[in-house]
């Protein structure tokens, strides 16, 4: 494999994907597995440094990455993406292409997913894993590889290997977490921006274009999620924006995901159309101190459902229902990854995640979010994206 220098020249990709291979060596060294074959979307990005806005998108053209024990890894992909990064295609993108793996073994397959597999199974009798343990990425696996697989490779059992690859890849390098607070900051930014903007008579979907149109030129990639909506719309689980215009005094809740070189944001803020009531502001003061109460206690050993329990509690205290569920999980190459902090999830908060911290509070007419990225760090949480002390209720002043 090339170095981390060259990788990073060549691809223009930051060193957030080159940091992670004597990571990923030792744990699938100390797994017991002979070689892991990675099929997701996320922990192909994560494995091979691929950022590609098509993983996942085309299910007929999936990708796979072979990472042996004690030997370099493979990665198998659709045969016009191999020609166009080995240079042997006379249309080839090859000059242009912006996004390449940093693994140098590469393996084209023909057909449909039972070609994938052929191919696999051919990578992996090369390497001698013909009797021996096989990590897979089973969640994300289809059934249709594991049966040819298993028909190829009858010797060769196939076990889960996705909470190795759920552990590593909530783990954050420093470049991780540098690209990570940029996108997350991004985000924050343009959303409190574009909120603060709204006006009497503004329609949900123009401050969503306005939203979409501030985070590309803040440099986002992709949009990865879109929720907008005020009043009593804003109740709803995953709201998409509307035509409702916006009345004088509406709240509006706005959570808003874009992705820099295949690493996720998941942001929320809430505005008033207008100036807010009392009955807002102090509802919102409320939600933030449960908010900041959680992220002061997030340390290296805490559990998921400790913070739970401790946010209702919280809400308690205040005079407010608990009636919002999951206060936050991880984030990285998904918007949405483990861990999960959910009341009947016991696994602790680990030194180095990132994690995206959400609470919220729904009313009789209208719903309350605020979402910020946190780095856990071996002396407890940092809010990366509250850019003030003693946050307030956006208000846009007009």
């Amino acid at each position: 494999m090339r170095s981390e220098e060259e990788y990073v020249a060549d691809t223009r990709v930051p060193e957030a994907c080159a940091q992670l291979d004597g990571r990923v060596r030792a744990s699938v060294r100390d797994s017991g597995f002979a070689a892991v074959l990675a099929m997701s979307p996320a922990n192909v990005a994560y494995l091979s440094g691929l950022r590609s806005p098509d993983l996942g998108t085309l299910p007929g053209q999936v990708h796979a990455v072979i990472w042996p024990a004690h030997a370099e890894p493979v990665i198998v992909v659709p045969p016009g993406r191999s020609l166009n990064w080995t240079d042997q295609n006379h249309q080839s993108f090859t000059d242009v292409e912006e996004t390449r793996p940093r693994i140098d073994d590469i393996r084209p397959y023909g057909g449909d997913s039972v070609g994938m597999a052929r191919m696999v199974a051919d990578v992996l009798t090369e390497l001698g894993v013909v009797d021996a343990v096989l990590g897979v990425d089973l969640v994300n696996l289809p059934s249709t590889i594991t049966r040819e697989l298993s028909r190829l490779l009858p010797t060769v059992r196939q076990e889960d290997a996705g909470p190795m690859l759920d552990g590593l890849r909530a783990i954050k390098s420093p470049a991780e977490v540098a690209l990570m607070t940029e996108v997350n900051r991004a985000t924050a930014e343009c959303l409190e921006l574009v909120l603060a903007s709204a006006r009497l008579g503004d329609t949900e979907v123009q401050i969503a274009a306005r939203l979409t149109k501030a985070v590309w030129e803040r440099g986002a990639h992709a949009c990865g999620h879109a929720l907008l909506a005020a009043g009593r719309r804003s109740k709803a689980w995953r709201p998409v924006p509307s035509n409702q215009p916006l009345d004088e005094g509406v709240l509006i809740r706005a959570s808003w995901g874009i992705r820099i070189n295949g690493y996720a944001s998941n942001i929320a803020r809430n505005a008033v159309v207008g100036r807010a009531s009392a009955a807002q502001r102090d509802r919102f003061a409320r939600i933030s101190e449960v908010h900041d109460t959680i992220v002061d206690a997030i340390l290296p050993g805490v559990r998921s459902s400790d913070l739970c329990r401790l946010a209702q509690r919280e809400y308690k205290r205040l005079g407010l229902d608990y009636n919002w569920g999951s206060i936050g999980h991880g984030i990285g190459l998904l918007n949405c990854e483990p861990p999960l902090l959910l009341p009947d999830i016991h696994e602790p908060v680990v030194a180095g995640m990132m994690l995206a911290i959400d609470l919220g509070h729904f009313s009789e007419d209208e719903a309350y979010q605020i979402e910020d990225l946190v780095h856990v760090t071996v002396d407890g949480a940092v809010n990366i994206t509250q850019r003030l002390p003693g946050r307030s209720l956006i208000e846009s002043l007009y």
